[in-house]
């Protein structure tokens, strides 16, 4: 089955936030960037780096918008099939630029990314002195420092935050 990448923004079919263009430029700049280099190194005549990073993102999005309750509302109507039913917890109401274009604003971009690249280290094996397996957070920390001035509160447990609901 193939899979459904897009990036639309505020889409009622939206699967990603960032696209795998613009994941490779944020990994381009930022060190210690290897398991996602090596998903080229890789990649099979059935399943490319393209389609392997496009899980990845998609993943990571559905991860963002699970993990966390968001400030603010969706653009679009909730009711599902509408006209401007919006898919992803992003763009917020307020996310648009100067011409009230709605975006994804740079902060969720760079969580999704850093999260996708998460999923690759969490799901590799992780092992320490004497061979034991180190069970890795669902979140990044790294990802959560991008998003956390958005989020109002978590619906599960996340790593060192011990949310599991509890508001900030």
């Amino acid at each position: 089955m193939a899979v459904i990448f897009n990036t639309t923004v505020g889409g009622a079919s939206a699967t990603s936030y960032v696209s795998v263009g613009s994941a490779d430029d944020y990994m381009a700049t930022r060190t210690d960037t290897s398991a996602w280099d090596d998903l080229l190194a890789n990649s099979t005549s059935t399943l490319s780096a393209t389609t392997k990073k496009q899980y990845l993102l998609i993943q990571s999005t559905r991860e963002i918008d699970t993990t966390f309750r968001f400030f603010g509302s969706r653009d679009g109507d909730d009711l599902k099939g509408s006209d401007d039913y919006q898919n992803l917890e992003f763009p917020r109401a307020e996310d648009t630029d100067q011409d009230g274009t709605l975006i994804i604003e740079q902060e969720v971009q760079d969580c999704t990314c850093e999260q996708a690249l998460w999923l690759l280290l969490r799901n590799s094996p992780q092992t320490a002195e004497g061979e034991n397996v180190i069970k890795l957070p669902k979140f990044s920390e790294q990802a959560y420092d991008y998003i956390k001035s958005r989020v109002t509160r978590a619906v599960i447990k996340v790593g060192r935050y011990g949310w599991q609901g509890s508001d900030y």
